[in-house]
């Protein structure tokens, strides 16, 4: 063992601190209290006045940096800056505030007071790995990092210059031995959209330059283009611009990087220039892999007067500042969202739809003074604000506009409130052309949705349409693509099937209560006002007519179901001009057939024989002794026992899909060479069920199929009848 670690192994062997290395050196009045020196009498630096530290000087790795109190700021403060190979730049403030931090707490467990040089050069602490000199007031401590103690594990000998040695725990070590780079602000970029005249960006997305526009936003949205694109001086999206800020907000560095690192890497794929209120134009570069980070690109600050920083920022930067022109132009009429609105006003002529917002609730002024269900509400602005248009070579005025609608949105920060003004052409060929004031732009939009623009309190009912029990229907009839179908309720409940007249045919209860459910509880997906061409409902596609009720408050419901569209179908009650959405779910229980779909079950427990015939007449007969089901001409074994079981099992789970046609079956439904014919024994009943084509119904792969005596073709799930085809395979 080393001399030096020989004769101090038994002091070194008990030390229990936290890590680092150092050396103070006091050189000249303002020492220690006695009160200071018995308070901190375990501490690395027998003072510490943070108030007082005006400079740090830090050596690692072979670089060395210079931490100081900058120039005084505007709100009296003077943050910290670093200076690295003379280049000058804000140092990270949390950084620098837990490196004094730690030399401020940073203990010992047992000081070394006397080292020989031989022991100073066993211990590292002649070619220091590290050090760190503390200015505070007129005291000076320079803290030198050695090499390691024998104990404990990790623990590190420091020296305090002037002070004596020690040993201290690889925590504390840890924390004082920063590289420059750690004091370093992560962040490239600090500014603000608020902060911000101009936003220009080169290279990849193509050129987008943006400035502030003269009207308020909050959150920095206010930004046009300056017309020096084709994009003329089109208002930016607030929803693009996010993705821009959060940009700039992810712009930190994984790593910092020399020049001579940087500058062949850097591709400059994205050029940004910053032009703030009151400082130069900053200038960021994005683009390159980075050097020993492969899931980062090379970045550059250049600002005039100081140094240029480069450093590994995440790829997912350079991605949101390559965003196209053509997502950065708003194309929403209105560019407020729907947080921020305070008051919206729809004038056609005399007619006016005036909302006011009521804390989370709007409560409607004209044409009568009512409080809005909040979901009718919401939904009403939603629409109003999804409303987009395709910009248009046309007047700078809409003359003249037949509609306006005005939107008051708050802005915050003392700002004047936000006033966006939309004036609203005449409709032509389908389309209708909106002016935006705030930016002067004309948009064509298609007529449906401009409807939205007008004011119409219809819109603003109830999403509640109808509310019906199940139980108080007594009759249904829908009429649509597949003719007439008409139900009647018996006294004691059951329904009765009026219409389509066929042998066999019979309600199917469970798909009935379905649609008296989906009639009974109808709600609007939103109501749209007066009716329209586009939605059908001159010639509708369905019509749902139910009675309900008794006695007084019997009456009848009819509903008719138009066009298409992207929540389910537009529709309208009888008697009422108002037009609303209806939901899938109604369209779906009511365009199908209402039929039995449980004609094609066998009862497994009375079956005496079945005959399966396939395709190339191969045939399979079983038959019923002493209650159990055997396949004739086969030995009596477990296999041909498995075979008869699944043939019982799959007869009493063709539970159909749904009825697929009313009446003869179709050539298509492949009945004329049937794939399977089943007869079915049942006492002294014969049951006749055969198999068609293969086909997909209502997403599912099925068969088709009938049965003997029933005018209708049903749809069975194949994996239903597989069983039945590999059985007389």
């Amino acid at each position: 063992m080393n001399p030096a670690l020989r004769r101090h192994g038994s002091t070194l062997a008990i030390l229990a601190v936290t890590a680092a290395a150092g050396v103070a050196y006091l050189v000249d009045a303002g020492s220690p209290t006695t009160g200071e020196t018995l308070a901190r009498r375990k501490n690395l630096l027998p003072t510490f006045r943070g108030d007082d530290v005006t400079e740090m000087r830090l050596a690692m790795g072979g670089r060395t940096a210079r931490v100081f109190r900058g120039e005084l700021t505007d709100v009296g403060q003077r943050p910290w800056q670093i200076e690295i190979d003379g280049a000058r730049e804000p140092a990270d403030e949390v950084a620098v505030d837990q490196l004094l931090g730690s030399l401020r707490e940073g203990v010992v467990d047992h000081p070394i007071r006397s080292l020989s040089p031989a022991e100073r050069t066993a211990f590292g602490l002649d070619a220091p790995r590290g050090e760190i000199t503390l200015s505070m007031g007129s005291q000076r401590y320079r803290v030198l990092l050695g090499g390691p103690a024998p104990s404990p594990p990790g623990a590190v000998v420091v020296e305090v210059e002037g002070h004596g040695a020690a040993v201290i725990t690889a925590q504390l070590a840890a924390s004082l031995s920063l590289a420059p780079d750690a004091l370093r602000k992560r962040e490239l970029c600090t500014w603000e959209a608020s902060d911000l005249d101009a936003l220009a960006l080169d290279g990849a997305g193509g050129p987008r330059h943006l400035v502030r526009a003269p009207w308020h936003a909050p959150r920095g949205e206010s930004f046009r283009f300056d017309g020096s694109t084709a994009e003329g001086s089109v208002r930016a999206g607030a929803a693009a611009l996010d993705r821009i800020w959060e940009a700039f907000a992810r712009m930190k560095a994984d790593a910092f990087l020399t020049s001579a690192e940087a500058e062949p890497a850097s591709t400059r794929a994205v050029v940004v220039t910053l032009t703030p209120h009151s400082s130069k134009p900053v200038v960021y570069e994005v683009g390159g892999a980075c050097p020993g980070h492969p899931d980062d690109v090379v970045a550059a600050r250049r600002e005039q007067g100081t140094a240029p920083v480069f450093a590994c920022v995440p790829h997912s930067v350079e991605e949101a500042l390559s965003l196209p022109a053509s997502e950065l132009v708003d194309r929403h009429l209105i560019g407020a969202r729907a947080d921020e609105i305070a008051d919206l006003k729809l004038q056609e002529g005399a007619h006016v739809l005036a909302l006011a917002r009521s804390g989370p609730q709007w409560h409607e002024q004209t044409p009568v003074d009512r409080p809005v269900d909040p979901e009718v509400g919401r939904a009403f602005l939603e629409r109003l604000l999804d409303v987009e248009g395709t910009f248009v070579a046309a007047p700078a005025a809409v003359d003249p506009p037949r509609a306006t609608v005005r939107i008051v949105s708050g802005v915050g920060d003392g700002k004047e409130e936000r006033v966006e003004l939309l004036e609203i052409g005449a409709e032509r060929a389908g389309q209708v052309q909106v002016r935006r004031t705030e930016d002067g732009v004309v948009a064509s939009v298609p007529a449906d949705a401009a409807a939205a623009l007008f004011p119409d309190d219809l819109a603003l009912r109830a999403k509640k349409v109808l509310d019906f029990p199940s139980a108080d229907f007594h009759s249904l009839s829908v009429t649509g693509p597949l003719g007439t179908q008409r139900f009647e309720r018996r006294s004691d409940g059951a329904w009765l099937l009026l219409e389509p007249h066929g042998e066999g045919l019979s309600p199917d209860a469970a798909l009935l209560t379905e649609l008296a459910d989906a009639v009974g509880g109808l709600e609007a997906e939103r109501w749209l006002g007066a009716v329209r061409p586009e939605y059908g409902l001159e010639k509708p596609r369905l019509t749902i007519a139910a009675e309900v009720g008794a006695g007084k408050a019997a009456h009848t419901i009819e509903v008719a179901l138009g066009a298409p569209t992207g929540l389910g179908s537009f529709a309208r009650l009888a008697g009422d001009p108002a037009v609303f959405v209806a939901p899938r779910r109604l369209e779906t229980a009511a365009d199908r057939w209402i039929l039995d779909r449980a004609a094609l079950l066998v009862d497994a427990e009375r079956i005496t024989a079945v005959t399966l015939v396939g395709e190339g007449g191969k045939r399979l007969v079983l038959q019923a002794h002493a209650g159990a089901l055997q396949v004739v001409g086969a030995p009596a074994d477990a296999a041909s026992a498995a075979r008869a079981a699944a043939v019982r099992d799959a007869l009493g789970d063709l539970l159909a899909e749904g009825v697929v046609s009313v009446g003869p079956p179709d050539k298509a439904q492949g009945f004329d060479k049937p794939v399977l014919t089943v007869t079915v024994e049942l006492g002294g009943k014969r049951l006749e069920l055969r198999f068609g084509a293969g086909d997909s119904f209502r997403g599912s792969s099925v068969y088709y199929a009938r049965r003997q005596g029933f005018a209708a073709t049903f749809a069975v799930a194949q994996s239903h009848v597989r069983p039945l085809l590999d059985a007389v395979k």
